[in-house]
């Protein structure tokens, strides 16, 4: 098990997934086991496998919410709507 945090100039992060990524391919480098696991800082677990020449981070699910588009989101892309696919 190793711990991870993200700190930025402002504030920490709850999960940073380009730093975990490269922490977990230099402990793979060495390390015997193919399955290892990062804890946050806030104590969210991160399970990561060495699949080869691979390696697989499996992200948490967080529940979403729909929202509206604010239109001046839309103005400033250059779209006039959203497309739901």
């Amino acid at each position: 098990m190793y711990t991870t945090s993200g700190i930025f100039s402002k504030k920490e992060i709850p999960l940073c997934g380009h730093a975990t990524l490269a922490s977990a391919k230099v402990i793979f480098l060495d390390a015997a086991e193919n399955d290892i696991l990062f804890i946050t800082g806030e104590g969210l677990e991160l399970p990561i496998r060495n699949n080869g020449d691979n390696i697989v981070m499996d992200f948490p699910v967080y529940d979403t919410t729909p929202l509206e588009t604010p239109m001046d989101m839309l103005r400033a892309l250059g779209l006039t709507e959203v497309c739901k696919t």
